[in-house]
């Protein structure tokens, strides 16, 4: 079969399904509860409170650093690249859960950025109630979540 084929029938029965699941993310419910790839550096995960919520983005991992606003104000996507944002502890639970296990999980603080030379602006870990929180959420999952300031 080629990949086109294979592609539009991952595509439809992703479809199929969404209809009779709720959507829980701010994804259109096709791409809601799909499973993420596995990606080969792993993912980042980003953080910041605006008006006193807190904010998060997973990423794909890559060999370049990332802008600010590539981070905080990016488009959300599933495809070669993932880009998933969440406003709130639970809906980053939602997108972690989608994550193959085993997979490797970089959150990135802002004293990293700056190790690296890049802005951070708004980008800070949570407290450590909440990072807690994920960690243990993470590793019920069986994912490898690191957190560095």
């Amino acid at each position: 079969m080629n990949r086109a084929l294979c592609l539009f029938l991952m595509l439809l029965i992703a479809n199929a399904c969404s209809a009779a699941i709720p959507a829980k993310s701010a994804l259109p419910a096709s791409n809601a509860a799909s499973p993420l790839p596995r990606s080969m550096k792993g993912y980042e995960l980003y953080s910041w409170q605006f008006d006193g919520q807190w904010n998060f983005v997973l990423m794909t991992s890559t060999n370049r650093l990332k802008s600010v606003d590539e981070i905080t104000k990016g488009k959300d996507s599933t495809g070669d690249f993932v880009r998933l944002s969440a406003h709130s502890v639970e809906g980053i639970k939602q997108h972690l859960q989608r994550l193959p296990k085993n997979e490797e999980i970089a959150w990135i603080g802002k004293r990293t950025r700056e190790q690296f030379q890049a802005q951070a602006g708004p980008l800070s870990l949570p407290p450590t109630e909440i990072i807690a929180e994920i960690k243990a959420y993470c590793k019920q999952l069986g994912l490898n979540l690191q957190a560095a300031q």
